[in-house]
């Protein structure tokens, strides 16, 4: 976009060349994102030498990370959960638009959800585990 270049010419490499002596400018991003940020602009690649590429998480990973997230709620979270969770991130971390760690949180979300409306019709019978559990319905079918 023109925003997008204009603060490139104008406002980021001034400000790299201005201050580099005493600053450090972090860019982080997808790669083929990156790809594209350093090449609006002859000079950010000679700018931005050191590429440090970190891998995805993997679907253990990420099963942990909505395992925490449940915890931050005082979900419980068993372990045929976190299996189905597992095979769930499999699928989708093959796919072209795999968001990684905002995967497990969009996921995470949708589970909540899901327990939210099972839960709402069980809201009377005194079972407060129901309404704190989550089970293997709340996880959705990976989407092809």
């Amino acid at each position: 976009s023109d925003f997008g270049h204009n603060f490139v010419d104008n406002s980021l490499i001034t400000f790299m060349e201005t201050n580099r002596n005493n600053t450090a400018v972090i860019a982080a991003g997808y790669p083929e994102e990156m790809r594209e940020f350093l090449q609006m602009n002859d000079g950010l690649s000679s700018r931005f030498k050191t590429e440090i590429p970190f891998p995805n998480y993997t679907p253990e990973e990420l099963a942990e990370i909505v395992g925490r997230l449940s915890k931050d709620k005082n979900l419980s979270y068993p372990d045929d959960v976190r299996k189905k969770v597992v095979a769930y991130m499999c699928i989708e971390s093959k796919k072209p638009d795999f968001a990684n760690g905002r995967t497990a949180r969009n996921l995470f979300d949708d589970m909540y959800g899901r327990l939210a409306n099972r839960v709402q019709s069980q809201l009377d019978t005194g079972n407060d585990s129901v309404l704190s559990t989550f089970i293997p319905e709340d996880v959705p079918d990976s989407r092809p």
